[in-house]
């Protein structure tokens, strides 16, 4: 079969456009023709090291994208998909459109429900605290040498107005106690056991409900008003603070 030859700054003019394909045809002659498919085209934008993929179902065009292959391979993407699981940038993991598990600003979520202890820590530097299971049933929160505290908010509008109970380590004793914010919230009471059958004990005593009250003295050969006006008084203290009836 002959073939037509192809001089150097030889022009076809049968209709030739930029991006034709120079073809054998079937007499052996050459032209220029389309490429099947319309060949490939389109904007793929100037994004350095983006995914290119298909601008619609032509077959024939491309287009860029927001995902990313850098020179050492490490994938950049908003949202990765494989069989029917997702992850977003937000860390939100999930089948089909059923959420699995979600990280909100101040909280890790497992199919909606709030995992307690495994909320988000959100430190201004890194390494602030060391939250860790040191054996069996027992979590830790340390850091050093350093005494840490761990509070409890009733209200929380800022980093300076709150209202919070906080148990801590004040230059090596131990401290419960509630607190306000410099610009915000009331510095609350402090409550322990909210009903007289609740029990309680100290230095090792086992715990008991509400001793029953101690009547005001009366009677008795001599009668030491003051010495009565104290021991009343005493028991009034007692009373008030809730440790008798």
């Amino acid at each position: 079969m002959a073939i037509n030859a192809i001089l150097p700054g030889q022009v076809l003019a049968n209709g030739a456009s930029d991006g034709d394909l120079l073809t054998v045809q079937a007499d052996g002659s050459v032209a220029f023709e389309a490429p099947a498919g319309g060949g490939i085209g389109g904007s793929t934008g100037s994004t350095d090291n983006a995914v290119l993929r298909a601008d619609g179902t032509g077959g024939s065009t491309l287009q860029s994208s927001g995902a990313t292959i850098d020179d050492t391979g490490n994938l950049t993407a908003a949202k990765l998909s494989a069989a029917n699981f997702v992850m977003t940038n937000w860390g939100w993991f999930s089948r089909g459109t059923t959420a699995i598990m979600t990280l909100d600003p101040d909280r890790m979520r497992l199919n909606g429900t709030p995992l307690v202890g495994l909320a988000q820590l959100n430190f201004a530097t890194p390494g602030q605290v060391d939250l860790q299971a040191v054996a069996a049933d027992h979590l830790s929160q340390h850091r050093s040498t350093n005494p840490q505290t761990f509070s409890i908010s009733n209200t929380y509008t800022s980093a300076t107005s709150y209202e919070r109970l906080e148990i801590a380590w004040d230059t090596n004793v131990a401290t419960i106690n509630t607190t306000a914010g410099s610009a915000g919230g009331t510095k609350r009471g402090l409550q322990i056991c909210s009903a007289t059958t609740d029990e309680i004990g100290f230095f090792g005593a086992t715990p008991v409900d509400q001793p029953a009250t101690v009547a005001d003295p009366s009677g008795g050969g001599t009668v030491d008003t003051e010495a009565r006006a104290a021991i009343a008084a005493v028991i009034d203290r007692l009373q008030e603070l809730g440790l008798i009836a």
